[in-house]
């Protein structure tokens, strides 16, 4: 089903943390609340069938710090089997418009994805990557350091 563009309150959008396919940065949040103070139209967020935001996670946070929370926005609402092809969707999105995913990120989630039951293809769509340069990812590991220093793959 296509998506359809409706107008819905900020305090009826739905975040679920697993969907956000990179992490908030507090400059780009900056970046949109400015293009607000001088009445620029930020774009339609995109949510689910059940209004939970799969893309738009700066907008929305910059959206939800200008505005009350029954301020209405548009919102492009599409209908999504699963959290893969949610994931999907949030990664394409993210790559077409001006804030692209970092390297870091777009092996993220490429590794989510796999973990999701992505197909390779799928994983290049989202993150608009060839299919050849994902299958090495595989052999990459990502390091997480915790509060105590410790490297966790």
């Amino acid at each position: 089903m296509a998506a359809k563009t409706i107008k819905i309150a900020l305090g009826d959008i739905n975040i679920d943390q697993r969907l956000r396919v990179r992490d908030i940065d507090a400059h780009k949040v900056a970046v949109f609340r400015d293009a607000l103070s001088l009445k620029k139209n930020l774009g339609a967020l995109l949510i689910d069938q059940e209004n939970v935001l799969v893309d738009g996670h700066h907008r929305y946070t910059a959206l939800m710090k200008t505005f009350d929370p029954d301020y209405l926005v548009s919102a492009k609402q599409q209908e999504f089997a699963d959290e893969k092809s949610r994931l999907v969707a949030a990664g394409a999105v993210n790559q077409e418009h001006g804030f692209r995913l970092t390297p870091f990120e777009e092996k993220r989630l490429a590794f989510r994805l796999k973990t999701e039951g992505a197909s390779e293809e799928e994983v290049s769509k989202a993150i608009g990557r060839p299919v050849s340069k994902i299958i090495r990812w595989h052999n990459d590991a990502i390091l997480l350091i915790g509060p105590d220093n410790k490297r966790e793959p």
